[in-house]
């Protein structure tokens, strides 16, 4: 197998051609630069630095050990990196919205049903100059979608969009379902079953990660709030340890509505 196939050297290309025409536009590049240094100054703050190294020096220790028992080896490292780019990072900002059920859908979003259509769709690619033409059409159809989401006289054009989509989803599954069954040999390989059961493993590999994560992240706004609503220290510390045996491994934020209601501020009626 390729290290990038047609249709990832295509979103390359675009991606390079979207950054050079920015950096060409005087309007653009002014905002940049003015928002580039605040940009910098907010990543590099230890509450995004030193999860993010936790979770890199985590994921290579899952893959250092997936390559001691023989699975993981230099060919799956592109899949790796990209694997590592997006899930982990999506899952861990999940856990910080307000939805009590935030635990459950990081999980859900590691283990879709869809991702195994989503892998076929993605090794059958088409030729490079066809890929260069769809990527572009598919990005502002689902652009336009998202804005026209956004508005409610905008409906019958989000629903035009939505059948749009659709239909070029529909067209891709069926091609990549005739490429299936006509050359299944090909996708049969080891190579591939490799490719396939490796976000598989190093999701579930992460799982212990995004769990303590998860729990880690619950206390610590909780016990947020405790600093804001009760200055005795003495009764912090009891509120705290009180919390502790409550809410043991609890990862939702039920914890912080329980929390609103028994321990108003101190000096309220």
């Amino acid at each position: 197998m390729d290290i990038f196939n047609n249709r990832e050297i295509a979103v390359g290309i675009w991606f390079s051609v979207a950054v050079l025409l920015a950096l060409l536009s005087k309007s653009i590049r002014k905002v940049f630069l003015e928002s580039f240094p605040k940009l910098c100054k907010r990543f590099f703050s230890r509450w995004i630095l030193v999860p993010l190294g936790l979770v890199a020096g985590y994921m290579v220790l899952a893959v250092f050990g997936l390559h001691k028992i023989g699975f993981w080896h230099s060919g799956l490292l592109k899949n790796t990196i990209f694997w590592c780019i997006s899930v982990p990072i999506v899952s861990m900002f999940r856990i910080f919205s307000q939805d009590e059920n935030s635990f459950r859908n990081a999980i859900k979003n590691n283990f879709r049903a869809t991702a195994t259509l989503e892998f076929v769709v993605a090794f059958y690619t088409f030729s490079l100059w066809v890929e260069l033409l769809i990527i572009p059409v598919v990005t502002v159809l689902v652009t336009m979608q998202a804005v026209a989401e956004t508005r409610e006289d905008y409906k019958p054009v989000e629903k035009l969009l939505s059948n749009l989509v659709g239909l070029i989803g529909v067209s891709l599954l069926i091609y990549a379902t005739y490429r299936l069954v006509a050359d299944f040999a090909s996708f049969a390989r080891p190579g591939t079953l490799s490719n396939f059961s490796l976000p598989i493993l190093l999701s579930l590999l992460f799982l212990p990660f995004l769990l303590t994560f998860a729990i880690f992240a619950n206390y610590d706004e909780n016990f947020r709030r405790l600093e804001l609503r009760i200055k005795d220290d003495d009764l912090r510390r009891y509120a705290k340890r009180a919390a502790l045996l409550g809410f043991h491994v609890r990862t939702d934020y039920r914890s912080t509505q329980t929390l609103d209601t028994q321990c108003p501020p101190q000096g309220s009626n």
